[in-house]
C-alpha cells in the first residue's frame, strides 16, 4: 500500500501526465474525502446496517411503550366514564339533571372513540357477550338473549372495552316429564301400600 501511495503521489514524474494536472488532482481534497468515505461504508457497512437497526429497535421500543402507557391511561379513563354511565342509568327514576349530565358523558364517550354495544333481545348471543345467568325457556332456543343487564362498549376499531352482561336462555329439560312421571307412579305404589296396610 505505501508503495502504491508514493506512486500515486509521485504521479507527476510520470512522462505521460503533465506536473501542473498532477497537483491539481493532488490538491483536490473532496475527491480523496469522498473515495474514502466509500471504502469506510464498503468495509463497515454490515456493521453499521447492524447498528442502525439496533438503534431503529431501540427507539421504537421506546415510542411503543410511551404510546402503551398512554393506551393504558386513556382505557382507565373510559373505564371511568362508563362507570359513571352506569350509575346514571341505574337510577330509576332519572331527574333531568342526570339525563344531561348522562348525555354528556356519553359525548364524552364519543370523543374517545368509544361505542356503546348492547346486543338485540330474541337473538342468540353473539360472540363477545357475557352471559351472568340462564333462565329456562320454552318459547326461545337455547343461547337466546332475554334481558342485558349492562351494555358492552368497543373501540372504533371493533375491539371490545367491556364485554355485554346478558341473561340467555335455556330450553326445558326432556328428562323432566319422565321424572314427573315415575314421581307419580311411586306416589301410587306408596298409596297402594297403604290401603294394603289399612286392610
Amino acid at each position: 500500500m505505501s508503495s502504491f501511495c508514493r506512486r500515486l503521489f509521485n504521479i507527476g514524474n510520470h512522462p505521460g501526465i503533465r506536473f501542473q494536472e498532477s497537483i491539481s488532482f493532488q490538491q483536490d481534497d473532496s475527491n480523496w474525502k469522498a473515495v474514502f468515505d466509500d471504502a469506510s461504508i464498503l468495509i463497515n457497512g454490515p456493521k453499521q446496517i447492524e447498528e442502525v437497526q439496533t438503534r431503529m429497535m431501540g427507539r421504537l421500543s421506546q415510542v411503543y411503550q410511551i404510546f402503551d402507557r398512554l393506551s393504558r391511561k386513556q382505557t382507565a379513563f373510559v373505564l371511568d366514564v362508563i362507570q359513571a354511565v352506569d350509575y346514571c342509568e341505574g337510577l330509576d327514576p332519572r331527574p333531568a339533571e342526570i339525563n344531561a349530565v348522562h348525555e354528556l358523558l356519553l359525548g364524552v364517550l364519543d370523543n374517545q372513540g368509544v361505542t356503546p354495544w348492547s346486543p338485540t333481545i330474541g337473538k342468540l348471543i353473539p360472540e363477545g357477550c357475557k352471559p351472568i345467568s340462564e333462565e329456562i325457556s320454552a318459547d326461545f332456543s337455547s343461547q337466546t338473549i332475554l334481558k342485558v343487564l349492562k351494555p358492552g362498549y368497543l373501540w372504533k376499531d371493533g375491539t371490545i372495552i367491556r364485554h355485554p352482561l346478558v341473561i340467555v336462555s335455556r330450553q326445558p329439560s326432556k328428562d323432566i316429564p319422565q321424572l314427573n312421571g315415575s314421581m307419580q307412579s311411586q306416589t301410587h305404589i306408596n298409596a297402594e301400600n297403604k290401603n294394603i296396610k289399612n286392610k
